[in-house]
């Protein structure tokens, strides 16, 4: 089972791997101009990205400069499965005691689940 990384959107290196999504660290590299590694250090914190690629990012993928710097302003849209769609759209219509249980049990299940090894 592919197990997918909870992001932080509170760096700018959770962000960047944000408007990455899916597509394979090398490909998204290569389209912005830089090598894999630099890359993976930009999302892991390890170093800051220069102007030129933040402005690159803004031209090629129509984020907003002050989200992808600050994280201010709008979450960029992302495109959701059915699934999350629907399960989104109960949160939604949950009263708010009810939505903050649903947050932590969340949470609570992202762990669990970063926490299990690959058995293979």
């Amino acid at each position: 089972m592919i197990q997918k990384k909870i992001l932080s959107l509170d760096t700018i290196g959770g962000r960047i791997a944000f408007i990455r999504g899916e597509m394979r660290q090398e490909d998204f590299a290569v389209l912005l101009g830089v090598s894999r590694m630099t890359l993976i250090r930009y999302e892991k914190g390890e170093r800051q990205p220069d102007a030129d690629f933040l402005k690159t990012i803004v031209a090629e993928f129509g984020v907003d400069g002050s989200w992808l710097l600050l994280g201010d302003g709008d979450l960029p849209s992302i495109k959701l499965t059915p699934r999350e769609a629907a399960l989104l759209d109960n949160y939604r219509h949950c009263p708010d005691d009810a939505q903050r249980n649903l947050e932590t049990m969340g949470a609570l299940l992202a762990q669990s689940s970063a926490g299990k090894k690959k058995v293979g």
